[in-house]
């Protein structure tokens, strides 16, 4: 299982963003272009489990374009993550069995799809912020019956983890919000313990020190092309 396309919406800086995942994925910008958000944005998506959910926003987390917005004025967040078969049929029967309510396929491409989304708003009948996880079907609206069952989440997070590659090539819990200044940094996005997404970021402050750092991490980046 691979996480193949991210969508945030009102979180932070990123007001409307939708980036595909490949197996690397290359981010690069300078300070404060929204790198760190959008890990951030994977990291409170996936919770460690379904007890440490709570509410993970806090209200600088809302983006508000006017100064004199807040949370509860703000259009809410969103964050969609989508999780798809490379090839029809890749997903073990285990797992289908165990996420059968909230796996949808699409009978043009026969491939397997699972969409979580996280959303936040504030509800003016209760006057709180509502902030909840939702399974979805392909055209983006959440699932109704057994797809709605609470208990879908505790059992697709059994399926998802995120690591790093720690010194001496250990596995490492990845810490998301680490600093990331003029450094390769690499997150492993783990499924049963099998690596099977890297993304590669790259805090690049100007253009000769993307350059520089082009030629440096050739190597690892193995071709890779990187644009800014």
């Amino acid at each position: 299982m691979k996480l193949r396309e991210i969508k945030v919406r009102n979180f932070r800086n990123l007001i409307d963003v939708s980036l595909p995942i490949d197996d690397t994925t290359v981010l690069v910008g300078e300070n404060n272009s929204g790198k760190t958000a959008l890990l951030d944005a994977i990291r409170v998506a996936l919770p460690r489990s379904v007890a440490a959910r709570g509410t993970p926003f806090d209200e600088y987390d809302y983006h508000m374009s006017k100064p004199e917005d807040s949370p509860q004025t703000s259009e809410g967040i969103s964050i969609d993550l989508w999780f798809r078969e490379d090839k029809s049929d890749e997903w073990t029967d285990p797992l289908m069995q165990s996420l059968t309510e909230i796996v949808q396929t699409d009978p043009t491409k026969d491939l397997d799809y699972i969409g979580l989304r996280l959303s936040s708003k504030y509800d003016k009948t209760s006057k709180e912020m509502l902030t909840k996880w939702e399974f979805l079907a392909l055209d983006g609206q959440a699932l109704g019956g057994r797809g709605a069952n609470p208990a879908n989440l505790g059992k697709f997070l059994l399926y998802v983890r995120l690591f790093s590659n720690g010194k001496g090539g250990r596995r490492e819990e990845c810490n998301l919000t680490k600093t990331i200044s003029q450094k390769l940094w690499a997150c492993n996005i783990a499924i049963q313990g099998t690596a099977s997404q890297n993304i590669l970021i790259l805090s690049a402050k100007s253009t000769s020190f993307l350059d520089l750092t082009r030629n440096r991490f050739a190597a690892e980046l193995n071709g890779i092309s990187v644009s800014q």
